[in-house]
């Protein structure tokens, strides 16, 4: 008796702690089922949401599907073993109490009995004595037959319950997982999967394409680099042109000034430089003469390169 109800206990335990399991992955299909839906909705491709739709829709009827097994699950725990085999055990366990308890009277009565003399058996304190031991002895044997009696129902009504849960749960498992089946081999789903292998190796070649191109344009930075590396004057120019600055004083001006950077340099002067012309002149030193042409310019910056 003992053993069963620890082992029934276990097994109510287990059983709740399944289902609460069962219930905390619900929860995190639910939320699962939401993040599909918000990736689904900026996913830019004409095919892609027609195509995932009737996916997410599976998913999402399977959740349910789960919901209410879970559910199902629940009620034939309580039916079969929390409310019915477990309030047995407890009835028993009170007949059992009752029995003991009438079984301690009977043991005390007998003892009294038996301390009476023979000789004092026809006095009015032995006949009370006996009727006392009747009436014990009697509600005794009744106690002892309810006792016996649920202890036997008992021991066969597990089996039957038992057994019935078992079924139940199993009959539950199947319809779960039939209906589930069911709903991800559909012929709509099954369509969509051959029309999804289509368009992911569609996707796939595209990204491919889209890779290689990519790939390739690495190759415009050198030649970006080499272009403008390669705008430098005689006179060590880089690159010059005219652009507009905004004046320091009070009015805040716009000037067009005449821009150029030169020994990473950025400067500007009032007008164009004529390069040619600065580097045709030299000096017996065989040095330029541009002590007027850097006269002229305003360092703006004294350094471009990055550190």
């Amino acid at each position: 008796m003992d053993e069963f109800d620890f082992k029934l206990d276990r097994l109510i335990h287990s059983g709740g702690v399944a289902l609460t399991s069962g219930r905390t992955f619900l929860r995190n299909q639910t939320a699962f089922i939401n993040c599909l839906n918000d990736l689904s909705s900026v996913v830019d491709h004409p095919d892609w949401r027609e195509l995932a739709e009737p996916f997410i829709n599976s998913i999402t009827e399977s959740t349910r599907f789960l919901s209410l097994f879970l559910d199902q699950i629940q009620r034939n725990l309580d039916r079969n073993l929390k409310n019915g085999l477990k309030n047995d055990v407890l009835q028993v366990r009170e007949v059992k109490k009752c029995f003991e308890k009438m079984s301690d009277e009977y043991d005390s009565v007998l003892s009294k009995s038996s301390q009476i003399p023979v000789s004092k058996a026809s006095l009015p304190e032995s006949e009370e004595m006996d009727n006392l031991l009747t009436a014990t002895r009697s509600c005794f044997l009744h106690t002892s037959l309810d006792y016996v009696s649920q202890l036997s129902v008992l021991h066969c009504k597990k089996k039957v319950q038992v057994l019935d849960y078992l079924s139940s749960h199993c009959r539950l498992s199947g319809t779960y997982f039939k209906m589930a089946s069911q709903e991800f081999t559909s012929e709509t789903v099954e369509d969509k999967l051959d029309q999804s292998s289509l368009v992911i190796q569609e996707m796939k070649q595209i990204k491919e394409r889209l890779e290689k191109d990519l790939e390739k344009s690495h190759s415009s930075v050198k030649d970006v680099n080499d272009m403008i590396t390669g705008i430098v004057s005689d006179n060590g120019i880089r690159i010059q042109g005219y652009l507009f600055k905004r004046t320091s004083n009070a009015f805040k001006n716009w000037n067009r000034r005449w821009f150029l950077i030169k020994d990473n340099k950025l400067m500007y002067t009032r007008r164009p430089v004529n390069s040619n012309k600065r580097t045709s002149s030299h000096t017996n030193n065989n040095k330029p003469i541009n002590s007027d042409f850097d006269s002229e310019l305003t360092v703006m910056e004294k350094d471009l390169r990055l550190l």
